[in-house]
């Protein structure tokens, strides 16, 4: 079957491959000139580190594999530990943070060089039962049997075929990825700080590397300060180490305004459907944004057939109820952490890694099987 994808960003590559992988014909129409090395580094968990085992996507040499997730209050006082030795006991895998840049490069390799059309910015798409035509701003045209929008949380796959925006949360992430020292650059504990008023966090990302992001409150009308980095230290600067080391070595910060889409129930036309964030982007909370976009392009590749609009909506569905859940969850994470942990610390390990072990698993299309958890951990 003949399969258009609109975006190359890690959704996009990673249908693109599953697809190929399950036999079909692939073109990935992207608008940059080469593959887009922006953003920080993101966490990889069980669900999506399977998905790419699956497709045959080498993670050797790159980001850095986790041991245990903590979360401390801004005075140092503990508040809860997730072991992920023992999650990757349970589900066969655990968590890795890796730089976008090393995922999308990973994603790429292997692809033949005629899959990737750099360059194609997609202007107009025409269906019909027959078939399906893109057409590019360069003049350039494909015809498909199916299109799929991996255009992001402004898709215009989703504009043209299901409607409806992304709204902002009312918070949003400074962030960055820097060359570090730190231990926790070269350790592997991620780490979050809550305190008044917002979230620090820090995880190592391999090479070296520190991610480091704050949470905070955000209008979807307020301008970005002249010196992020200075309103980062005197609002955070006070707060236990490591935010004040961190922050010192610091010169620059980018924005990411937290979005949120409602999850349709059909994502698309007869002959079309869509991946990740354009159709489900949600605030990065829980680390599932690429994890649940990596499931999308796993199932659908499993689902696709020649009764082609039977398939995307039986793919759409299983998708929708997980992660509709998962990006509530991720909203109330956000919204919520500098009230609701203010009530507790010191939460035993042990029933900490539980909930989040089974809720991981019953958020996965892949973990769960349809299946509940029955193990002991």
């Amino acid at each position: 079957m003949r399969v258009v994808v609109v975006g190359g960003g890690v959704a996009g590559l990673a249908t693109a491959r599953g697809l190929r992988v399950a036999g079909h014909e692939v073109v990935l129409l992207e608008r940059s000139p080469v593959l887009r090395p922006s953003g920080g580094a993101l966490t990889l968990w069980s669900n999506g580190l399977r998905v790419l085992d699956e497709f045959g996507v080498d993670l050797i040499g790159v980001g850095r594999e986790i041991d245990s997730f903590e979360a401390w209050r801004s005075t140092g006082r503990p508040i809860w530990r997730v072991d992920v030795t023992a999650i990757r006991q349970r589900l066969g895998r655990g968590a890795v943070t890796i730089p976008r840049s090393r995922l999308v490069e990973r994603l790429a390799t292997g692809l033949p060089p005629d899959v990737v059309r750099f360059g194609c910015q997609v202007v107009g798409i025409e269906a019909n039962r027959q078939g399906v035509r893109v057409l590019c701003a360069d003049g350039s045209d494909f015809e498909a049997d199916v299109v799929i929008g991996a255009d992001g949380h402004r898709s215009l796959v989703r504009r043209l075929f299901v409607g409806g925006v992304a709204k902002p949360t009312g918070w949003a992430t400074w962030q960055g990825l820097v060359e570090s020292e730190h231990p926790i650059a070269t350790g592997a504990v991620g780490v979050n700080v809550i305190g008044p008023g917002g979230v620090a966090g820090f995880l190592p990302a391999g090479e070296g590397l520190l991610q480091w992001w704050f949470e905070v409150p955000h209008g979807s009308s307020e301008i970005a300060p002249w010196s992020p980095v200075e309103k980062l230290r005197a609002r955070f600067g006070s707060w236990r180490s490591p935010v004040p080391e961190v922050l010192a070595g610091v010169t620059d910060a980018e924005l990411f305004p937290h979005a949120r889409h409602r999850v349709l129930r059909v994502w698309g036309g007869e002959r079309t459907t869509l991946v990740g964030d354009s159709a489900h982007v949600m605030p990065p909370a829980l680390a599932q944004g690429a994890n649940q976009s990596l499931e999308d392009a796993w199932l659908l590749a499993k689902l696709l057939s020649d009764d082609v609009s039977a398939s995307l909506r039986r793919y759409e569905s299983a998708r929708r109820r997980r992660v509709a859940i998962v990006s509530r969850l991720a909203l109330l994470a956000t919204t919520q952490q500098g009230r609701s942990w203010t009530r507790f610390s010191g939460l035993p390990t042990r029933p900490t890694t539980w909930v989040y072990g089974t809720g991981l698993r019953a958020s996965s299309t892949l973990l769960s099987g349809g299946r509940r958890l029955r193990r002991r951990w």
